[in-house]
């Protein structure tokens, strides 16, 4: 091979190593990066949808086979990563795939609890608030929503309840008697600073507000709430 030759060998390999190195950069910056999620709201929300549904008949009956009203939970469980949930170890001391392991339990125990339930839900339940939140600075003062709030034992008879941003603060709020309690905010639940039996809300993005406390939730105990439109 003479001296020419060789040089345009070369020339072309380098061309051919710098067009793979571009084409690798472009793949790297075309790879598409996973936005964070809020891991622990996501579970609480699941979380407290087993809870509602465990004991219902359908339930019972079908659990969570294909084409059933729960199986879309279970894959909706299965869809997040425990690799992308690390933190919940770390905060909480649970992971997510556990959720998994307390829907299917509750499938063995035809929705009843045994000493795996029990251990699981103590680990799942949010703990009791009692230090006091950090006040949210540069916003200004809002009424998240209004709701009456019903018990099937007196059905007639209803507590109207306001959720506000007060000061940097939230609250719930009784305009019947003008008090309030303040509440502490993780993601979409709203837990009651200081109460002994755990109590909290879960607002959903469409206004539905549900109540629940250390048990689990109060419709089981009659509670419902219907939000006040303006």
């Amino acid at each position: 091979m003479n001296l020419q030759r060789l040089i345009i060998t070369a020339s072309f390999t380098v061309l051919a190593i710098s067009c793979v190195n571009n084409k690798e950069q472009e793949n790297d910056t075309t790879k598409e990066v996973k936005p964070p999620i809020d891991c622990y709201s996501i579970f609480q929300e699941l979380y407290n949808e087993l809870l509602s549904f465990k004991s219902q008949d359908d339930f019972l009956l079908y659990g969570f086979g294909q084409g059933g009203n729960y199986y879309e939970w279970l894959k909706a469980v299965e869809e997040v990563n425990d690799e992308d949930c690390k933190s919940l170890i770390k905060e909480h001391g649970f992971v997510f795939s556990e959720l998994k392991a307390l829907g299917l339990e509750y499938v063995n125990t035809a929705g009843r609890e045994n000493d795996y339930t029990q251990f699981l839900n103590s680990q799942f339940r949010p703990k009791e608030i009692t230090s006091e939140p950090e006040k949210e600075l540069d916003v200004s003062n809002e009424l998240i929503g209004k709701w009456k709030l019903y018990n099937s034992y007196a059905p007639d008879e209803s507590i109207e309840m306001h959720i506000i941003f007060l000061d940097g603060f939230y609250f719930e709020y009784f305009p019947h008697n003008e008090s309030k309690k303040k509440l502490s905010k993780d993601g979409n639940k709203y837990s009651i600073v200081g109460d002994k039996n755990g109590e909290y809300y879960v607002l959903s993005s469409n206004g539905k507000l549900e109540m629940y406390d250390s048990e689990g939730n109060l419709d089981e105990v009659g509670w419902s709430a219907k939000i006040i439109s303006e």
